[in-house]
Formats: structure tokens, C-alpha cells, sequence
């Protein structure tokens, strides 16, 4: 897989859109979660939120268990702005399958204080 991620970085920094999706269709049969994360990293270069947060969620359905896609949601979910309660769940998410993922505590402590909430930071991020 990494001799098709690095250049799928490559033509997404380049917003070479078409290629991007071309090397997404190369990986779905070998590798269908890579697939939908270079997808969805598109999304998310070209500010298209939803559609990340579309392409993101039904390969979350399909395996659970998979902790990229959930970290790529909770940026989604923080670029686009609003929908907190969404953006905390989805980091929750990521510390219930990785409780010490150094991103994702630092974010929802981030997400907490901005909301108001900075005594659940501390504890909210370690409670996950």
C-alpha cells in the first residue's frame, strides 16, 4: 500500500483530482479502507465535507473496527465547523478504539475548553 499512498499525497497537494480518485480505484479491490481514505482525503482538499463525511461513515459501517477512517471523520467533522456534538462524538470514537491516539485527546481538549466545557477537557479526553 505505501507505493500507492505516496503518490496519492503527492497528487492530492497537486489537486490532481482525477488521478487521486484513479489510484482510489486501483486500491479498492487490494485494499478498500485505503481506497475510501484517499477518497475522502480528496473530499476534504477540495472542502467538500459532506461527501468526505458520506464516503467515511458507510466505510466505518462496513468495518467498525477500522481506526483511520474514524480519524479522518473527526477532521471532517472539525474543518467543517457546527456540528459539535457530531465532532466530539467522532473523537470519542477514536479514543474508544485507540484511548492514548495523541491527536484525538488533544482535539476533543480543544473542542471542550472552545465549547466552554474546560473542566470536562481534562477529564473528558481521559474518559473517553
Amino acid at each position: 500500500m505505501p507505493a500507492w499512498l505516496g503518490p496519492a499525497e503527492e497528487l492530492l497537494v497537486q489537486s490532481r483530482w482525477d488521478e487521486v480518485e484513479g489510484i482510489a480505484q486501483t486500491l479498492e479491490p487490494l485494499a478498500g479502507g485505503e481506497a475510501a481514505q484517499v477518497r475522502a482525503r480528496g473530499q476534504l482538499a477540495r472542502r467538500d465535507f459532506g461527501a468526505a463525511e458520506d464516503i467515511l461513515r458507510q466505510r466505518i459501517a462496513a468495518s467498525p473496527g477500522e481506526l483511520g477512517p474514524r480519524v479522518l471523520l473527526s477532521h471532517a467533522l472539525l474543518q467543517q465547523g457546527g456540528d459539535w456534538p457530531a465532532a466530539e462524538a467522532a473523537l470519542r470514537d477514536v479514543l474508544a478504539l485507540e484511548p492514548d491516539h495523541a491527536q484525538a485527546r488533544h482535539n476533543l481538549a480543544v473542542l471542550l475548553r472552545q465549547q466552554g466545557r474546560a473542566e470536562d477537557a481534562g477529564a473528558g479526553a481521559s474518559a473517553a
